[in-house]
């Protein structure tokens, strides 16, 4: 069986478009999966960053706190700066809590 030249380009023409379908798959798809691996690694990295930041800030303030609540001579003053050291205590636990 002998093939004109129609057919012949024809089929060649079929075969590239069938691979072009193909990358063209592929493509999407590895797209997709970077997309997913650029928001894990945000997630994971820049999140923790955030959260540490947190901590740390509300922990420098509760030791502020607890600094000025050793140096006050009032009690009532005392007990209060002593109050707000737990609450950023609290605050810096909660952040911890919430980026596990």
């Amino acid at each position: 069986m002998k093939l004109r030249i129609r057919e012949k380009l024809l089929g060649g023409f079929a075969i590239v478009l069938l691979l072009l379908a193909a990358i063209a798959i592929l493509s999407v798809t590895r797209l997709n999966q970077s997309a997913d691996r650029t928001q894990q690694l945000y997630e994971d990295n820049a999140l923790g960053i955030q959260a540490a930041l947190t901590i740390n800030q509300n922990m420098i303030a509760s030791a502020r706190e607890e600094k000025r609540a050793f140096l006050a001579s009032d009690d009532a003053a005392r007990d209060a700066l002593v109050e707000q050291s737990r609450e950023e205590m609290e605050v810096a636990q909660a952040a911890l809590a919430a980026y596990e």
